[in-house]
């Protein structure tokens, strides 16, 4: 079974979380959010705006925008980066560790790829890259890692390391009945002109 995942999660409060991300992302512009009571609110508003801008459908003034979702997973404030750039945003995240402990994990199994990258104090203090089961690792264990084979990290490797964080799930399906708090946002990257259609890039740095 497969894999697409790509969360933030940062030691504090959804509303905190929202608060000061578009400062971590300055090139992002919100033009679009909202509140939900539960989960299937959330995944309805999603669904609905996927088709605002995604492809060939979305209009000129919706081109380079992206959904960002956010719920609360205990102590943990998720964000959902469906555009899978915000999670692989190093330097963006370790600017956003000076405020709260910071994680990333990215997950795509089509291509043979899981990120892990943890942040504190402004610098990235341990980073987990496998592709195409080439690991590199950066930096000193972690508490978290004691049952984790680091030299085979993937999807349940992946999962097992944010459990160990205290996260409930990385996966929507089981981690969405500990889940509160939803939200989320349609932001413009401001950079991209509404004249032109966005280039196209990798769906993350690292390729």
């Amino acid at each position: 079974m497969g894999m697409h995942v790509a969360l933030v999660a940062a030691r504090t409060t959804v509303s905190e979380l929202r608060r000061v991300f578009v400062e971590a992302f300055p090139r992002l512009k919100v033009i679009e959010s909202a509140e939900f009571t539960t989960a299937e609110e959330l995944q309805e508003w999603i669904k609905a705006h996927e088709r605002l801008v995604s492809g060939a459908r979305a209009r000129p003034e919706d081109r380079g925008t992206t959904l960002i979702a956010f719920w609360q997973d205990g102590p943990w404030a998720v964000l959902a980066d469906r555009s899978y750039v915000l999670a692989a945003g190093d330097d963006r995240l370790a600017s956003l560790s000076t405020r709260f402990r910071v994680l990333s994990f990215l997950v795509e199994s089509a291509g043979g790829t899981a990120y892990f990258a943890c942040f504190e104090q402004g610098r990235c203090r341990r980073s987990i890259l496998n592709v195409d089961g080439a690991v590199i690792v950066e930096g000193h264990p972690l508490p978290e890692e004691a049952d984790i084979d680091v030299g085979a990290y993937y999807m349940e490797e992946s999962h097992s390391l944010a459990c160990a964080f205290g996260l409930s799930s990385l996966e929507y399906a089981a981690g969405i009945a500990r889940w509160t708090d939803f939200s989320a946002v349609r932001a413009m990257d401001g950079n991209v002109s509404v004249e032109q259609p966005r280039p196209r890039r990798p769906w993350w740095k690292l390729w």
